[in-house]
């Protein structure tokens, strides 16, 4: 849960689980903390955008409160400071589409930062499935067919904006 927010989309938890506050050392300081941030909403603790670092997280953590106006501030600060992260302009093409507002611009920078456009589309299955009983990676193609695939059933967009409150006006 703490290592890729997928585990929050794909799997259902059979009780509250508290991520703690700790971003899991991941070597991505803006991977560790989005992980953070949606375990914290999808499992129902209180989020507290002050404790997020990555300006792009800790604008969607504003967001996820409904405060538009410092979702934007950050925002404006993780397009600055965060350009060339990826995560930035997802985050940017989310919130301009959960207000309405116009996304070109941020959707063309992440095609030019990923090489293709923020996929619409549910993500298909991995090609490699880990083990982690035996930490080996083993082909997705149903060599082990009863195991948990982290493949969430709709598009990065439509997952992340479930998290969203209603779009109220102007911020």
């Amino acid at each position: 849960m703490l290592t890729t927010y997928d585990t929050d989309f794909a799997i259902d938890w059979p009780r509250r689980v508290d991520p703690g506050t700790t971003v899991a050392d991941s070597g991505n300081l803006a991977s560790g903390e989005l992980a953070l941030l949606v375990a914290r909403r999808t499992q129902g603790y209180p989020i507290d955008p002050g404790r997020y670092r990555v300006a792009s997280v800790k604008a969607l953590a504003y967001a996820m409160l409904g405060d538009r106006s410092r979702a934007q501030a950050a925002l404006a600060v993780a397009e600055r400071d965060e350009g060339s992260d990826v995560l930035t302009w997802d985050i940017a093409v989310l919130l301009g589409e959960h207000w309405g507002e116009e996304t070109t611009h941020a959707r063309a920078m992440g095609v030019l930062l990923r090489g293709r456009p923020l996929p619409t589309a549910p993500p298909t299955r991995p090609r490699l499935t880990w083990d982690v009983t035996t930490f080996r990676p083993y082909p997705g193609d149903g060599f082990i067919s009863s195991a948990n695939r982290l493949v969430s059933q709709q598009s990065w967009l439509t997952e992340f904006s479930g998290l969203l409150p209603p779009a109220s006006g102007s911020g």
